[in-house]
């Protein structure tokens, strides 16, 4: 089971040819658009840093841009740290095989197992699902 590897489609979003993030789903990903630090109109916006609002809709056109794409995803576990319950902030704690850093991710409520993570070691996108239990320290 892990280290067993998964083939899924992601909707990666980007800027023109600037990658800006990834999501599980295409709403999700517009979603993650609309949130995303650069997202914006640059003249009613006092960060410099905003790009637009504006979507692509052809290859040659200017804004954001929504993209499936197939990847593979290496199944890994994880460690759920935190309570919820204690009103603790959660993180998923995980290991990149690839760089053999660990990371520590934000985790919501909701969480379910397994989660899509990344790392971008190597300047290689490696994407991974970590599995976990939730109870014990997560919960």
């Amino acid at each position: 089971m892990v280290n067993d590897t998964e083939e899924l489609v992601i909707y990666k979003y980007s800027w023109n040819t600037r990658y800006c993030g990834y999501a599980s789903s295409k709403s999700a990903a517009i979603e993650g658009v609309k949130k995303h630090y650069l997202y914006g109109e640059p003249e009613e916006n006092e960060d410099e840093m905003v790009l637009g609002t504006q979507w692509a809709e052809a290859q040659d056109e200017e804004g954001w841009r929504v993209e499936p794409h197939t990847i593979h995803a290496v199944k890994i576990l994880g460690d759920l740290r935190g309570s919820f319950a204690r009103k603790e902030t959660v993180h998923l704690i995980w290991q990149c095989l690839e760089c053999n850093q660990y990371f520590s991710d934000d985790a919501e409520e909701d969480i379910v197992s397994p989660v899509l993570v990344t790392c971008s070691c190597r300047k290689n996108e490696k994407f991974y699902l970590v599995e976990f239990e939730r109870g014990g320290n997560g919960e």
